[in-house]
């Protein structure tokens, strides 16, 4: 993207992996429908002249028609071929970016010149060169005069990870070239999907991911990239929740909102920097041209700071994390529920395979430039099927907006045993009579905002009954209205012999003479009843029960230190129990406890 493409953590990645130029190493190729760019492969494949540490890259199969290769390196940039005017050229593929650009020592042969040159600059490096056009191919779509910078300089990441340039993926409203192009009054600058798409009105304007994660060494490596159709495995993205950009009209990056967050099960709020967003949202940009995701400080330690064992290293500028941990995030998007899967979460240092750091990182850097909030890598995508839609760019008539698909591809459940299996640790049972994962399943955002599996290995709520026991329930249902019946009329006999007792006990109480009141009398007749005698404010002795009833006097007002009130007097008290004998003993002062008589406020 423009100022984005691979926004790594800068000594993180120049420390060791810079050093790592990736070979290539083709496996056979199959044919593909056009537009499907699919691999797979495994570690195992790899041949032993691979140069570089053990398990720094992963090369991916090239299937398709024009026999596109594709490569991640440990998870770091996803690598496809485009060719251009005959030559094939490793490029990363961006979502986050517009342009094309190819940096070649001997630069790219047979191209038209155009007079135009720009300098690309991203979030790390940049991309200086001519805008010059040439016949490109790329996913079985042939583009005859597609515009790219042929750069006579750059500086970028991933040109030390085994790339020789960038594709982006992007809304052609992001393209230098495209801005160049049209200051010169001419319209030949368009993005590549801009051309894709404008070549037929009958092809469906959006592209797939599915993201490989090579954490396994034992586990083989899938994934795919499609344009213009799903992936036959993955179709039911195109039920999910279609969430829409952001702005929703004319949007030039793959933003949309961001509804909240849950770390470890507690769920939290989003607020935003950007305008015209909605209060409860946030801005999140989803990027496969970045490697990890970048967050508001508050989010990234509301991830790690309360694990067990977890610092923040100030010189990477990222949470180091024991590897063993699991962290539980979840996204809220579009009104669903989507999980993270832990393995991305917390990733091995590529200086030291026995530590482990936290992938979310706080955004320091003034990247977003007010237009979004989180930065959204290929560490959070590798967890769904993602489907981008353009809408209509070419001017068709349906007027169908931008909008994004996601499908989950492992439930939290499935996730959890995915993640014991290659971290250590127990790994959780799954629930009564479910099978256990497969790791081909795909799991679906439900409505609740739970995902539910679509195969065998699922998290299943619901338990097998044998046959017995469900017919024992049927003949039950049957009786019910038959037993409830019988249980109503003995009830209401009950409750008529208890009225009639009731009835019966208060006619008999009533038929006898009341008792009068019992008196008691002294020897010679009196009253046993004697006043207690108190004192007067004058001094005189009177009977309490010869004394006029008139109104206690009011509270006293008495304000405190900070009270606005002004002091009253109080007024005398109106008893004085001085002469009153004492019916408790008092507790001497030296033997007064202060902690067994305190007060809990």
């Amino acid at each position: 993207m423009r100022s984005l493409e691979v926004l790594l953590a800068t000594v993180w990645l120049t420390s060791s992996v810079s050093a790592v130029r990736l070979p290539f190493h083709q496996l056979q190729k199959r044919t593909a429908k056009r537009g499907a760019v699919s691999f797979h492969g495994a570690r195992s494949a790899l041949t032993a002249s691979t140069k570089g540490p053990p398990g720094t890259w992963q090369t991916l199969a090239a299937t398709g028609a024009t026999d596109i290769d594709l490569r991640t390196s440990r998870d770091l940039i996803y690598i496809a071929d485009v060719t251009v005017s005959g030559t094939d050229y490793a490029v990363q593929l961006d979502t986050g970016s517009s342009d094309l650009w190819v940096h070649t020592t001997s630069g790219v042969r047979s191209v038209h010149t155009t007079g135009l040159q720009y300098n690309l600059t991203y979030g790390i490096g940049y991309a200086y060169g001519n805008i010059v056009t040439a016949d490109v191919e790329f996913a079985g779509f042939e583009l005859p005069r597609q515009a790219l910078i042929d750069a006579v300089d750059a500086s970028n990441p991933v040109l030390n990870l085994g790339a020789v340039g960038v594709l982006g993926l992007g809304f052609t409203g992001l393209s230098a070239i495209d801005s160049t192009v049209n200051g010169t009054g001419d319209s030949y600058g368009r993005s590549l999907l801009y051309n894709v798409f404008a070549q037929d009105a009958s092809v469906p304007n959006f592209i797939t991911f599915l993201l490989s994660r090579s954490n396994d060494p034992n586990a083989p490596v899938e994934g795919s990239f499609t344009i213009s159709e799903t992936d036959d495995d993955y179709t039911a993205v195109t039920n999910g929740v279609k969430v829409p950009t952001f702005p929703v009209e004319d949007p030039i990056r793959w933003c949309v909102l961001l509804d909240g967050f849950a770390a470890d099960g507690k769920r939290f709020a989003v607020g935003t920097t950007v305008k015209k967003v909605a209060s409860g949202k946030a801005v999140i940009l989803l990027d496969s041209g970045t490697t990890f995701t970048y967050a508001p400080d508050t989010v990234v330690d509301a991830i790690y700071s309360e694990l067990k064992g977890a610092n923040f290293d100030y010189d990477l500028g990222q949470w180091v994390v024991p590897c063993d941990t699991e962290v539980q995030v979840s996204l809220y998007i579009g009104g669903q529920q989507y999980d993270l899967h832990p393995l991305d979460m917390v990733v091995p240092s590529t200086s030291d395979s026995k530590t482990c750091v936290g992938s979310f990182i706080p955004m320091s850097l003034p990247i977003a430039e007010g237009e979004f909030d989180w930065l959204i890598g290929v560490n959070v995508l590798r967890s769904f099927y993602s489907l981008y839609d353009f809408g209509d760019p070419v001017g068709k008539s349906q007027g169908i907006r931008p909008f994004v698909q996601l499908l989950q591809l492992r439930t939290a459940l499935q996730a959890s045993q995915d993640f014991h299996v290659v971290r250590g640790g127990e790994v959780p049972a799954a629930p009564a009579n479910a099978a256990p994962a497969d790791g081909g399943s795909t799991a679906t955002p439900s409505q609740s905002g739970n995902t539910t599996s679509t195969d065998s290995g699922s998290d299943s709520t619901f338990t097998n009954i044998s046959a017995s026991v469900k017919e024992s329930i049927g003949k039950l249902v049957d009786y019910m209205p038959a037993m409830l019946g019988v249980l109503g009329v003995n009830v209401a006999i009950l409750l008529a012999l208890f009225a009639a007792a009731v009835l019966w006990v208060v006619r008999r109480r009533n038929s006898k003479k009341r008792p009068s009141p019992l008196t008691l009398a002294g020897a010679e007749g009196g009253s046993l009843y004697k006043a207690v005698s108190t004192h007067d404010q004058d001094g005189r002795t009177t009977p309490m029960r010869q004394r006029s009833r008139s109104p206690l006097p009011a509270s006293p007002l008495t304000g405190g230190p900070n009270s606005a009130a002004p002091l009253v007097q109080a007024p005398a008290p109106q008893y004085d129990s001085s002469s009153m004998p004492l019916r408790r003993p008092v507790m001497p002062a030296a033997a007064f406890d202060a902690d067994r008589h305190s007060t809990a406020f």
